[in-house]
């Protein structure tokens, strides 16, 4: 389980670079970094790794001089973080290795934007790296899905609809069907709309509305407060085992697809395990039994606990993710109303294009930046600071 605040603060106190093995210090000296991070204590965490080697450590002081404001599209700015990642990136030839990547390819991705407003030359360039970066990540790395989805977002920024559609495409495979895909039918809409084929555009929109508002309202209703944290985890759990219907499959297998939940599910496991043998070897009354059995109990509990906020965690992202779909989808929708002159409706609004853009202004009301876990990268995802391309470049409204 991550530090909690009082943890974090005894292990910056005590003397362990002193007291500590080369190794170990390298072990440590990684996790605090990690929970200052993931507090926003980014100067800190660069001073704990000083001195640190290895392609993890190189990662995190990336990552830390990212979130601390690297991240954006100027290149001067961004040049430390960079140099970390590379060597990260060197260093390290599997799943760490593809997280810098990961990194390395969404600075480019913020400069595409910002180079369609230089010149089309600069963002021609920042789209190529991008596009390398990302379709360098292998299919079995876990973060190909993460490449190939955000690849798809920033095609839309480059005005290169079909590739989007590609991406697209790709990520409907069955292999990835435990991931959040909802954004699949979004980036289709936009391609074809910009492919000036609004009548399929139309089509995959309303799709597209449907899925989103109906897996926002699934974990909005899951997310609602409950009495214990940990009945979170227990109910989640039920939903996956097919004994409960409060989340349904798609939020399930996302849950499922997360390293954290599962890491937790594995933690919860060993010692409900243990918990069971001991019922099974010690008899009722015996002293093993009545000193072990409390112990174990509130252990469990306490796990369980961190296991419950593991799944809140995982669900309010999704839930961000969705919300940024939603925001996208009336950026859409108000494209083809636009597009279709004064006599047509946005798709599945029964409005015109005053309701659109209440719906679009609903949307993004109280809505906070969605921020990737620390296992990834702390820094706004593709899907929110991506800008449609919307402007109208078909011929005519017959050609449309």
């Amino acid at each position: 389980p991550p530090l909690d605040d009082a943890e974090l603060k005894a292990l910056l106190a005590a003397p362990w670079r002193e007291a500590t093995s080369g190794s170990q210090r390298r072990v440590i000296a990684r996790w605090i970094a990690r929970a200052l991070i993931g507090r926003g204590r980014h100067a800190e965490a660069r001073a704990v790794l000083s001195g640190i080697q290895g392609a993890r450590a190189h990662y995190l002081r990336g990552v830390s001089s990212l979130g601390e404001g690297g991240s954006s599209a100027s290149r001067p700015a961004s040049a430390p973080a960079v140099r970390e990642l590379e060597r990260a990136r060197r260093l390290d030839r599997g799943n760490l290795g593809d997280l810098a990547t990961l990194a390395l390819a969404r600075l480019a991705a913020a400069e595409v934007g910002a180079g369609s407003r230089a010149g089309a030359a600069v963002g021609a360039a920042a789209y190529q790296r991008a596009s390398a970066l990302y379709l360098s990540i292998p299919p079995s790395s876990p973060s190909f899905f993460f490449a190939r989805q955000e690849l798809a977002w920033v095609a839309l920024a480059a005005r290169r609809p079909t590739v989007a559609l590609v991406q697209t495409l790709a990520l409907r495979a069955v292999r990835w069907r435990r991931r959040l895909r909802a954004d699949g039918r979004v980036v289709e809409s936009a391609a074809l709309l910009l492919l000036c084929r609004r009548a399929a555009a139309a089509r995959s929109l309303s799709a597209a509305r449907r899925t989103v508002r109906r897996l926002l309202g699934e974990v909005t209703d899951f997310l609602r407060s409950r009495r214990e944290r940990r009945l979170y985890y227990i109910h989640a759990t039920a939903s996956i085992a097919n004994k409960s219907r409060e989340l349904g499959p798609d939020l399930s297998r996302a849950l499922l697809a997360d390293a954290g939940f599962r890491r937790a599910v594995l933690v919860v496991g060993v010692l409900q395990r243990e918990r069971a043998r001991l019922v099974r070897v010690a008899r009722a009354g015996s002293s093993l039994r009545t000193q072990l059995a409390p112990q174990l109990d509130r252990l469990l509990a306490s796990r369980q606990d961190w296991a419950g906020r593991v799944v809140v965690r995982v669900l309010e992202r999704l839930r961000a993710q969705l919300r940024r779909l939603r925001v996208r989808i009336g950026e859409i929708a108000f494209g083809l109303a636009q597009r279709g002159g004064p006599a047509s409706r946005p798709v599945g609004a029964g409005g015109g294009v005053r309701e659109q853009r209440a719906e679009h202004r609903a949307a993004r009301a109280g809505e906070r930046a969605l921020r990737w876990p620390i296992a990834r990268a702390p820094w706004p995802d593709e899907i929110g600071r991506v800008v449609l391309p919307l402007s109208s470049r078909c011929s005519s409204p017959a050609s449309r």
